[in-house]
């Protein structure tokens, strides 16, 4: 388990916005340099319930820390994991542009094929009928045909994709 100092460390960076600290720590629980089971630790910070907020996904949602979530989310955290209040992290967001980061999210979970990503996200919240952008209105059903990804294509019409 982390220890928690790294923990403290973890919730101070993202409340004084501290991008580089919070890759930081994550790059050290990739390396090793916390001293027990990496993957543990990963999850634990990503996935666990380390702050009043609920996870550090949750914190840095809520305060609006587009760029911390943005790297929580690339390290891999579950966006699904709500806080005691029974919120996930992208019902906590009031930025626009924190949400948005959740679509960016969406559409590299697209790019890169992965399906059970794309599922976490959905399932969180993120609208399959968003847009990438205001000027090119690309959906994520736009992205998987792109991508030539038939399984992808099949999951965002179940879910309810506008082929319009």
């Amino acid at each position: 388990m982390i220890s928690e100092i790294v923990g403290q460390e973890m919730k101070c960076a993202i409340e004084y916005g501290r991008t580089d600290i919070v890759k930081a720590i994550l790059d050290a629980c990739d390396h090793g340099d916390l001293r027990s089971d990496n993957n543990k630790n990963k999850l634990c910070l990503l996935n666990g319930d380390l702050t009043d907020e609920g996870s550090f996904l949750c914190l840095a949602s809520k305060l609006n820390r587009t760029d911390i979530v943005r790297t929580l989310l690339a390290a891999g955290a579950d966006p699904n994991v709500c806080n005691k209040q029974g919120h996930k992290p992208l019902q906590l967001a009031t930025s626009e542009n924190t949400k948005h980061t959740f679509v960016e999210e969406l559409l590299r979970a697209i790019a890169n094929s992965q399906l059970s990503r794309t599922d976490q996200l959905v399932t969180a919240g993120v609208n399959v009928n968003t847009w990438d952008s205001v000027t090119t209105q690309n959906t994520p059903l736009h992205w998987a045909a792109c991508y030539a990804d038939k399984h992808l294509v099949s999951y965002l019409l179940d879910q309810g994709a506008n082929v319009n």
